[in-house]
């Protein structure tokens, strides 16, 4: 872990200051990352746990008070709406505290934006699209991605015992968000090509096979 990853992660300023040698260009890079996990990146973890918290110290009485007015079934609906929405909304705000974090951390040169080829097929390697790669509509095609991600991998036995795919196909995310699939002849020639547009890709989704 980088000395600016543990800076960003110390429970106090005192405790971040232990892992920069003090020298004037380390001084500058470590008050730039303190001052923004002070002021934004705290700031979120603190308001998740907050909400965290209204699913027991708010909810839970509330849910007596509704059960008792309109009965278990409608206290029921309820709870389980707004538990679904105030996760929803501390997965939100973590997803924001963390691309915050990443984008710190790029201003110290500890993060770049191409990922590391050697990471590839990995779900949190992040990549571009090339302007050939086909585009999805991400509402349209929400299903589309899971189905792809929770696509079960077969066995080495089923492998042999099956014809072998033709091609190899590989679904990622574009710096700009754009969201599509790419096939190759080869698992050698993908490797190549997300070597050669490491810097396009913002995230690998998934591999399939066709």
């Amino acid at each position: 872990m980088s000395k600016y990853k543990k800076l960003m992660e110390a429970a106090s300023r005192a405790e971040a200051m232990k892992f920069i040698q003090l020298n004037e260009s380390n001084i500058e890079k470590a008050e730039i990352v303190l001052s923004v996990k002070g002021e934004i990146v705290d700031k979120l973890q603190r308001q998740s746990e907050v909400i965290n918290n209204m699913g027991v110290d708010v909810l839970g009485p509330l849910l007596d008070r509704i059960k008792a007015e309109q009965g278990l079934d409608a206290a029921q609906n309820f709870s389980d709406n707004v538990r679904h929405l105030l996760q929803h909304a501390v997965t939100t705000l973590m997803d924001v505290k963390d691309k915050i974090s990443t984008e710190t951390l790029k201003l110290t040169g500890d993060i770049t934006d191409g990922p590391d080829v050697s990471d590839i097929g990995s779900e949190d390697v992040d990549i571009d699209i090339a302007a050939d790669t086909p585009t999805f509509d991400m509402d349209a095609d929400a299903d589309f991605e899971e189905d792809i991600i929770s696509e079960p991998v077969p066995t080495e036995r089923e492998m042999k015992e099956s014809v072998k795919p033709s091609k190899v196909g590989v679904k990622m995310e574009s710096i700009r968000g754009t969201v599509g699939t790419k096939y190759f002849s080869s698992k050698e020639e993908m490797k190549t090509w997300l070597s050669e547009n490491e810097k396009k890709v913002k995230r690998v989704l998934g591999y399939v096979k066709k």
